[in-house]
């Protein structure tokens, strides 16, 4: 419901009525424990991915509660303008860290990820996909 505010704000000053039916609902783990070791891993000293997709915004969020610094050379994926904004958010731009996302913001999906990622380079190397419980 709160990500939707800020829009039905602006359709509302249009002098539009709003209605919000709220779908879904985005909380936290309530058993963090895989997820804090994966970022242990993530954060080590010698980290233990050589890159971490993000699924949404939403991922980025949970997972950077818990990320104080993100670790020098493990590569980002991202799908769309709404996750690097996110990163940008919790202080990682592609001046900090090298993010993927697809070349076309028309084709922010899965697919066109892959496409734009070095698969080979990736081969054999750990990769850590940042999702929702059931997403």
């Amino acid at each position: 419901l709160a990500q939707a505010r800020p829009l039905a704000a602006r359709i509302a000053a249009l002098g539009r009525r709003v209605e919000l039916l709220p779908l879904l609902e985005i909380e936290p783990l309530p058993e963090p424990a895989a997820l804090l070791a994966a970022l242990a891993r993530l954060c080590a000293p010698q980290p233990g991915y050589q890159l971490v997709a993000f699924v949404s915004p939403n991922a980025i969020d949970a997972a950077f509660a818990h990320i104080q610094q993100w670790p020098a050379g493990v590569k980002l994926a991202v799908l769309g303008e709404g996750s690097r904004a996110a990163l940008a958010a919790h202080g990682v731009t592609p001046d900090t860290a090298d993010i993927v996302s697809p070349a076309d913001s028309a084709h922010s999906d899965s697919e066109h990820l892959l496409q734009t990622l070095d698969l080979a380079a990736l081969r054999g190397q750990p990769v850590l996909i940042v999702r929702g419980e059931s997403g």
